[in-house]
């Protein structure tokens, strides 16, 4: 049977030993979560020999100077500003909307194998010309928070050249704690303590859910892209299926440390407005980023 391949990055020679590790060996909580609030994965009979799953959490647009977006993508890659200024025509001339992900990844399988659950953080920057076309936009994502004993995708993350931050999650379990009746929080902590990632967010009705849906849409169906030269991640986030209903409105806080967001003390990002919502997805791993040209809105699925 084919190895299980990570749905955000792969290493094929080594996957099935960390499948094997990830699932007979793994001590932490995460692996010991008997049940999950997120709903299962209700597209894996549909996709049988794709990598699907369900990814829950936060979703918020983080406003940085588009000056110190652009060093931090590279010179080399300009910014399509038209591109997003078009789903968010309100946005400050100067500024960029990074992507805030908090997510809980959960039953993701194909061919019926399943990896345990697991949890990241991440500071994200699409809408990026990777291809130099003045068009097609992608996803800058360098480095990333993750479950530290989930070992398929601590190496599949790191075999893409991202920089993984080894993390322990609070709650272990779930996508986020509810600290009150409108509150959620998630916190990532590092091997030697160090809080390296913490949101808090609070259910708030002035914002519009269903524009910033478009906004999602387009963004985390951005193709992914690490390093120069490197092959692209391609997930189809599916905003049509059981797992998508009702995403909340919520307006929050979200610290970040230098080795996640690379500006000297890393950044605090206060009363940003984001998404708490589930989204199914369907994956394809170490895609030639040249094959993905032309992408500029959520593709099929959505």
């Amino acid at each position: 049977m084919p190895c299980l391949r990570f749905y955000l990055f792969w290493i094929p020679a080594l996957c099935t030993l960390l499948l094997n590790l990830s699932i007979s060996a793994d001590p932490s909580p995460s692996s010991l979560c008997l049940r999950s609030e997120t709903i299962d994965n209700p597209i894996a009979s549909t996709y049988p020999t794709s990598v699907t799953g369900v990814l829950n959490g936060t979703l918020a647009i983080l406003p940085i100077p588009l000056s110190q977006a652009q060093s931090l993508v590279g010179s080399k890659h300009k910014i399509l500003t038209e591109a997003y200024r078009k789903l968010l025509p309100d946005f400050p001339s100067d500024m960029y909307p990074a992507l805030l992900q908090a997510l809980r990844d959960h039953d993701v399988q194909t061919l019926g194998i399943p990896i345990p659950d697991f949890s990241r953080i991440s500071i994200e920057f699409p809408f990026v010309d990777l291809l130099g076309d003045s068009y097609s936009s992608f996803r800058y994502v360098p480095a990333q928070a993750i479950t530290a004993t989930q070992l398929v995708a601590v190496g599949g993350s790191r075999a893409y050249g991202t920089k993984v931050v080894l993390a322990t999650f609070d709650p272990s379990c779930e996508a986020y704690k509810s600290d009150s009746a409108d509150t959620t929080s998630l916190v990532a902590n590092s091997l030697d303590g160090r809080t390296v990632a913490s949101t808090k967010f609070q259910t708030d009705n002035s914002v519009s859910v269903s524009n910033l849906l478009k906004v999602f849409q387009n963004i985390t169906n951005q193709p992914i892209y690490v390093r120069e030269g490197g092959t692209c991640d391609h997930m189809l986030r599916l905003f049509n299926t059981s797992a998508s209903l009702n995403p909340v409105g919520v307006i929050g806080q979200v610290k970040i440390e230098e080795s996640l967001f690379s500006v000297p003390g890393g950044g605090v990002f206060n009363q940003v407005q984001g998404l708490r919502m589930a989204t199914s997805f369907i994956e394809e791993n170490g895609v030639s980023c040249n094959k993905l040209k032309g992408y500029s809105g959520t593709g099929s699925g959505d």
